[in-house]
């Protein structure tokens, strides 16, 4: 990745709405490269997203470590992860979800958090903490 890509994505990350002409100016670099830099990062920046405020809103915001049953076959408990994992993806709240072989870790808004709601079948464990903050930096 070139340095100006790099810049890019670091402006970007602090306001995805910053159109190319204001980056252009911020960077000092020409709005036809910013642009032409844009479309080459088409395939690294999967979606762009707001970031609420979430006392503003009411919600509280948690952090959930889903643990997995280990499966005498790996590729059963990969599955398990796997179909929890797109599960929880499509739940509203969730602002995060993170796994890895045994385990996803998930950030969630709510206002009434029900942890029966993550005790799916093959999950071995749900643990969740109160966040006083949660910032994507």
């Amino acid at each position: 990745m070139k340095e100006k890509d790099e810049e890019i994505i670091k402006l970007l990350k602090k306001n995805s709405r910053l159109s190319i002409i204001e980056m252009s100016k911020i960077l000092g670099i020409p709005d036809t490269t910013i642009h032409y830099r844009m479309k080459k990062l088409d395939d690294v920046i999967k979606k762009y997203t707001i970031l609420l405020d979430y006392e503003k809103i009411g919600s509280d915001i948690y952090l959930l470590s889903i643990e997995i049953e280990k499966y005498v076959l790996n590729k059963i408990t990969k599955e398990v992860v796997e179909n929890i994992y797109n599960d929880l993806s499509k739940k509203e709240g969730i602002v995060s979800i993170f796994k890895s072989e045994e385990n996803i870790f998930v950030v969630m808004a709510s206002k009434d958090l029900k942890i029966d709601e993550f005790k799916y079948p093959g999950v071995k464990n749900v643990e969740y903490f109160k966040l006083e903050s949660f910032e994507i930096l």
